[in-house]
């Protein structure tokens, strides 16, 4: 029976240990004792069974600055000891949803597999999903309008934004959509919307009731956002720094939304269990099939 150990994270991690457990993992977990109960045995991060244990799960952001990681069901700060982690058997491997500012170097120096779940394919695909949800959730709980019938611009066709796309279609909005290569211009037009190449980013917005990005880049400088109607609602669900000049939105008066981890916010529970149900496969199978 394998052993796993989980450090820190969200409320999405609760669903993670039922899954890991209900495909019979002997599952840990530290920084959750704000919470009754865990489907997992409650420790310390010190006294984790690092010797024992086949992989070590932290939270999606990765590791931050000199080994620290977030959980927000603990008062303390979770300090991740490289001599902890040197503990552990060689072939443990180490999952996280992106690195974070100190997870490659962390990993060089205790030596073991760093796995940047977010990065696959089909993780970003699956996660998509309760992205796209909370993304129209936050447009109706934000603006005074229905999304049918609204003309709405995204920045990013990729795996979300594709996602996005499709479901303010399917509802009745009229939808720009900013690309970046011919390929997706082709699936945009070929999906009923309208694209636009990034040069042409101030004409998609002129007459935008919302704007949603999930470009993990500036999309959305000054001379884009001169060009966006003042009654126009904001959302930028890419991670931090997010693609927006906040500022100049501001100035312009536009009411802006700073989203990302959706998710793990509005939809806990099915994300746990998409990420979850990954975490066994990549537990379970063969190196050369994950």
């Amino acid at each position: 029976m394998a052993t796993v150990g989980l450090a820190g994270g969200d409320a999405r991690y609760i669903e993670v240990m039922t899954c890991l457990q209900d495909a019979g993992f002997s599952v840990y977990a530290a920084g959750f004792e704000q919470l009754n109960q865990v489907p997992a045995r409650r420790m310390s991060l010190e006294d984790l069974p690092w010797a024992s244990l086949d992989g070590l799960v932290l939270p999606l952001g990765g590791i931050l600055h000199q080994g620290e990681i977030e959980s927000v069901f603990t008062k303390d700060t979770l300090q991740l000891e490289a001599e902890d982690v040197k503990k552990t058997p060689p072939s443990c491997r180490i999952f996280t949803g992106v690195p974070g500012p100190d997870g490659e170097r962390f990993a060089r120096e205790v030596n073991r597999k760093l796995i940047p779940v977010m990065y696959r394919d089909d993780a970003a695909v699956y996660n998509a999903i309760p992205t796209s949800e909370g993304i129209l959730y936050i447009l109706l709980k934000h603006t005074d309008r229905t999304i049918h019938n609204a003309n709405i611009t995204v920045f990013g066709f990729g795996r979300l934004g594709v996602t996005l796309v499709r479901s303010l279609l399917a509802i009745g909005a009229n939808v720009n959509v900013v690309v970046h290569t011919d390929a997706e211009a082709a699936r945009a037009y070929e999906m009923k919307a309208h694209p636009f190449f990034n040069k042409e980013a101030a004409k998609a917005v002129q007459s935008a009731d919302m704007i949603v990005n999930t470009a993990p880049a500036l999309v959305l400088p000054k001379e884009v956002i001169a060009h966006v109607p003042v009654h126009t609602f904001v959302i930028d669900a890419a991670s931090a720094p997010g693609g927006i000049d906040f500022a100049a939105a501001k100035k312009r008066g536009l009411q802006t939304l700073h989203a990302p981890g959706l998710p793990g916010k509005v939809a806990p529970k099915s994300a746990g269990r998409i990420l979850g149900r990954l975490l066994v496969k990549l537990l379970t199978e063969p190196e050369e099939r994950r």
